[in-house]
């Protein structure tokens, strides 16, 4: 079967210098071979599980400061140069400075009690980005019982923790639309003011904005009025900016916003297309750079516009687009459902006035009746007094007809 061999022939020279003959060793190193690939093969094995696995493993030589840490680390944090140059302090370096103390304290902790450190914390790659490992390891010490290496791994967590963090905003979000939509569950017309500027706060603190507005239009779609606005602190106000403005004077906005009643998403002002030159100019104006407004869609018409702004570049999500359509949809349908009230209780009002214009008619019927029969009654009395005087004849002077004519006027 075939082998593997070290062969070593060295030429072997007279007094002369001339080449006389040759000396060979050879020896059988088929074992060292099949050891050296069986070696590269699991290096190769380990290298491919730490990638696959997002793991890699880490070896601090305490006394000198050297560290070793494997080509997946290397690759996690972005690292181009030679992976194998590192020290403990570049990778201390790349930890995020708001996670280093923990991390910190947790190796110290680990040298100082011998017990196994685990700790999530964030890393700053080379080129900037933020990632999430988890870290775990332990201490080894030497003959004399003093710490003399940390041996740790390290794996990339960063899709989890974005997944956690997707989980834990939508629990959040759902939250800010279950508060929004009791606002506006049984509010009264009175309140409507009160319950849009709540709302206001707890979606812009929710999607961290510089501000968050509410505008509407008029029934006949003319003009828009920004008539609510939350705003962070230190953040200027921009309500006076629209007011009875005209709806034409905005094409861009008015064609996806009230014609093809679509949300428009700005993440940068800077490249929108010529076509919404006007609102870019607006917008500017305004010092916004980013933008998000989605119409409040009533049944027959676009009632106005929820948006929230920012002073620099952002891109939102789809699921924060549609979580903000979600609440404007919550206040469009209480406004729909204020202007059906309004009309009822106008129709109230109006029938409430005729009942009781009638009842003050019956009643001013009623009284001058009542007047005008006492008014007929009062100067009748004496004529009845009179009357009965003379039906009792005390004196005898009527005859008998005279005396029938008093009694049938009495």
């Amino acid at each position: 079967m075939p082998f593997w061999i070290d062969l070593r022939i060295t030429p072997v020279r007279n007094d002369d210098g001339v080449v006389t003959h040759y000396v060979g060793i050879s020896s059988d190193v088929t074992d060292l071979i099949e050891m050296r690939q069986e070696l590269l093969q699991n290096e190769r094995r380990l290298r491919l599980s730490q990638e696959y696995a997002g793991i890699g493993t880490w070896d601090w030589e305490i006394s000198t400061g050297n560290l070793f840490w494997s080509a997946e680390i290397a690759r996690m944090l972005g690292f181009t140069q030679d992976f194998r140059a590192a020290t403990y302090e570049s990778f201390r370096q790349a930890v995020h400075p708001e996670d280093r103390e923990a991390f910190e304290d947790a190796i110290a902790e680990c040298l100082k009690t011998g017990n196994r450190y685990v700790k999530e914390f964030r890393c700053i790659r080379a080129d900037g980005t933020v990632i999430w490992l988890l870290g775990a390891g332990n201490v080894t010490y030497d003959a004399s019982g003093r710490p003399d290496h940390l041996l740790g791994i390290g794996q990339d967590i960063t899709e989890r923790k974005q997944r956690e963090t997707e989980i834990l905003r939508q629990q959040q979000f759902q939250k800010v639309l279950a508060d929004s939509a009791a606002d506006f569950v049984s509010v009264g017309a009175e309140e409507l003011d009160t319950a849009i500027r709540t709302t206001l706060k707890r979606i812009g603190e929710f999607f961290e904005v510089d501000r968050s507005n509410i505008v509407l239009v008029s029934p006949d779609g003319l003009t828009a009025t920004h008539t609510h606005e939350w705003r962070r602190e230190g953040v200027v106000s921009i309500r006076d900016v629209v007011q009875q403005f005209p709806v034409h004077n905005a094409p861009w906005y008015k064609a996806q916003l009230v014609d093809r009643r679509l949300p428009i998403h700005i993440p940068d002002v800077e490249q929108l297309p010529p076509e919404a030159s006007h609102e870019q100019r607006l917008l500017r104006q305004s010092g916004i750079r980013a933008a998000l407004t989605v119409p409040l869609l009533g049944t027959e018409r676009v009632r106005g516009f929820l948006s929230l702004d920012l002073q620099q570049p952002f891109t939102w999500s789809e699921t924060q687009i549609e979580g903000l359509r979600i609440i404007a949809k919550v206040i469009a349908d209480y406004l729909e459902r204020l202007d059906d009230y309004g009309n009822l209780m106008q129709l109230k009002a109006e029938s409430d006035a005729a009942r009781q214009q009638s009842e003050a008619a019956n009643r001013a019927k009623s009284e001058f009746l009542s007047s005008m029969s006492h008014e007929l009654r009062t100067p009748l009395n004496s004529l009845l007094i009179l009357s009965k005087l003379l039906a009792d004849n005390p004196q005898g002077n009527l005859n008998d007809k005279q005396t029938e004519f008093a009694r049938t006027i009495h």
